[in-house]
């Protein structure tokens, strides 16, 4: 089944909402946040603790006149200028949780942590390390709300699509059943990487835990999470079936239905760090694809209608696009 390939969109353009909507929760967050605070002054001391020490006992006060102003401006700048660098990386939708989760999180830390210091003293104010937790939290629910209601809807590509000529299939017999499965290519840099992310923020987790600095504990543990768990994802396995492609393991990191791809190719050899600012299931840097990248190596490259193309570093890219290639060939002619 070889041929000029029908015309079939697979660059994202995003609608609005992936603008608004993070946005609108970013200042929603925020300007609760401060009505939540303005509501209790009265019973709030002053000044009041904005920064704790490694001990966990606040070491940094501020006038509560001043407070309000003080958080509303670090909430609001470090994250909605996101959604503009989002825009010109390309990555808008992959930054749109990102940017209302981190402004959910901001707003339980220094809102929260502000609320809770009603009806004490300078003086009794202690350790907030509630804040930090519910901030997790709340930055896991509101991105993964935000999430859902940004990302790009799964188009099903036209049962009249041809392969472009070229592209790799099986040669030979195909009937039955047929799959493919294979791992990821991991180099020696990806644990280098994480070994140096890991091993800094375990120290912090211990020193804090040992001052009795349950917040900042619980602050790096959540962040020690954040870097374990794509690790993880270094080891998954990339299946390819009459299903369409999927990655195998506790999580499922790629889920791609076959009714969904244009078609796969070998694509070209990527660098983590390079092309995607890091490793693991990243958005590529200004040109708006994806990829699932653990080692600089060749990728196989699948095309999906109405989404940026996926790069995924696995073993033997060659074979899983030519196995990809010749499902597609039987979905689409129905032999």
């Amino acid at each position: 089944m070889n041929g000029t390939a029908n015309t079939v969109e697979f660059v994202d353009h995003p609608p609005a909402r992936v603008y608004w909507l993070p946005a609108l929760v970013t200042l929603a967050c925020a300007v609760g946040g401060a009505a939540l605070v303005l509501s209790v002054r009265e019973q709030l001391p002053d000044p009041v603790a904005t920064h704790w020490g490694a001990d966990g006992r606040p070491d940094g006060f501020t006038p509560l006149n001043q407070v309000v102003g003080q958080h509303l401006a670090i909430t609001l700048g470090l994250t909605l200028p996101m959604l503009g660098l989002g825009a010109a990386l390309k990555q808008a939708r992959s930054m749109a949780p990102v940017t209302a989760g981190m402004a959910a999180f901001l707003a339980c830390v220094f809102f929260g942590g502000t609320w809770m210091q009603r009806g004490l003293t300078t003086e009794q104010v202690g350790d907030e390390w509630w804040s930090a937790a519910v901030g997790a939290a709340a930055a896991l629910v509101v991105g993964g709300l935000v999430w859902l209601g940004t990302r790009a809807p799964n188009v099903v590509v036209p049962a009249s699509t041809v392969l472009p000529v070229g592209v790799p299939t099986v040669i030979g017999p195909s009937n039955g059943r047929f799959a493919w499965t294979g791992p990821l290519v991991r180099g020696k840099a990806v644990y280098w990487f994480f070994g140096l992310a890991c091993l800094p923020l375990i120290a912090m987790v211990v020193l804090f835990a040992a001052l009795g600095n349950v917040g900042g504990a619980i602050a790096m543990a959540a962040t020690l999470l954040v870097v374990v768990v794509p690790f993880q994802m270094m080891f998954a396995r990339i299946t390819i079936d009459s299903r369409g492609l999927r990655t195998v393991g506790p999580i499922r990191w790629v889920n791609i239905p076959l009714e969904t791809i244009v078609y796969a190719e070998v694509g070209r050899t990527v660098s983590p760090m390079g092309d995607f600012g890091g490793y693991g299931l990243r958005g590529a840097l200004f040109d708006g694809g994806r990829g699932l990248v653990t080692a600089q190596a060749p990728t196989l490259l699948v095309h999906q209608a109405g989404k940026p193309p996926m790069y995924i570093t696995v073993a033997d890219p060659e074979t899983a696009a030519a196995t990809l290639n010749t499902l597609l060939q039987r979905q689409r002619t129905g032999h």
